[in-house]
C-alpha cells in the first residue's frame, strides 16, 4: 500500500511538470523502519522530501540546496593542476557537490533533521535524526 502512495505521488509531480529530478528511496537504504521516501530537486517546483518512518509521514518543502565546486576532482581531471575556466563560468557541472539539510515534520509535530550530500549526476544519501536522537540512514536512487 505504501508503494502505491509513492507511485501516485511521483506520477502527480511528473504530470504537473514540476518533477525535475525525483529520487525514490533505495530498497536497501540502510534502515527497515523507513518504508517510503522521495527527494525532488531542480524542477520548476521547490525542493521537497518525504519519508515514512514507522508509519509516520514526514515532509519538507522549499529547503535550500547548496552547490559547491569539488576542486580536488577538477584537479584530478586536469593533471596540470590548472583551474578550468568552465568552473568559473558555471558550465562544468561534473565537478559540483550538492548538499541539503531539510527539516521534515510529521502531523503530530515530530521533526526529522536530515543531512544529505551527493556528487553531480548521482543520488542523495545521508542520515536523518529524530528528536530523541535516533539516527536513520537514508539513500535514494
Amino acid at each position: 500500500m505504501n508503494t502505491v502512495f509513492a507511485i501516485v505521488g511521483l506520477a502527480a509531480l511528473t504530470l504537473t511538470g514540476c518533477a525535475g529530478h525525483t529520487h525514490a528511496l533505495a530498497p536497501a537504504s540502510g534502515n527497515p523502519s523507513v518504508t517510503v521516501g522521495t527527494f525532488s530537486h531542480e524542477g520548476r517546483g521547490a525542493p521537497a522530501m518525504l519519508l515514512e518512518v514507522e508509519g509516520r509521514r514526514f515532509t519538507a518543502k522549499d529547503f535550500a540546496i547548496r552547490r559547491n565546486a569539488n576542486l580536488s576532482a577538477l584537479q584530478q581531471h586536469d593533471s596540470r593542476g590548472r583551474r578550468h575556466s568552465g568552473i568559473a563560468a558555471g558550465s562544468d557541472t561534473e565537478h559540483y557537490d550538492y548538499s541539503a539539510n531539510p527539516e521534515l515534520r510529521a502531523a503530530d509535530g515530530a521533526v526529522l533533521r536530515c543531512t544529505l550530500t551527493w556528487p553531480a549526476r548521482q543520488a542523495p544519501a545521508g542520515y536523518c535524526e529524530m528528536d530523541e536522537g535516533t539516527r536513520i540512514a537514508v539513500r535514494f536512487e
